[in-house]
């Protein structure tokens, strides 16, 4: 069932080459933001060996990554 949400998503915004860029300039965008922001830091710190497809971000320890799952899941 993911799969084929998956496929027709990526078939009704033009195939692959919309997809990938689409998932380049969502990373691009969130490794921005950690990069940026003082509390974060993306946890590949070489840009090269990032992925376009998962990104990982560190928090400083005095914020509570319960409350950052809460925070993310009230806003889908």
């Amino acid at each position: 069932m993911l799969l084929a949400d998956q496929i027709e998503w990526m078939n009704a915004g033009g195939g692959l080459s919309f997809a990938a860029g689409r998932s380049a300039e969502s990373a691009k965008i969130i490794y921005d933001w950690a990069e940026t922001t003082s509390y974060t830091t993306p946890f590949v710190t070489d840009p090269a060996m990032r992925s376009n497809v998962v990104a990982t971000i560190n928090f400083e320890d005095g914020i509570d990554a319960l409350e950052i799952a809460k925070v993310l899941r009230a806003n889908g």
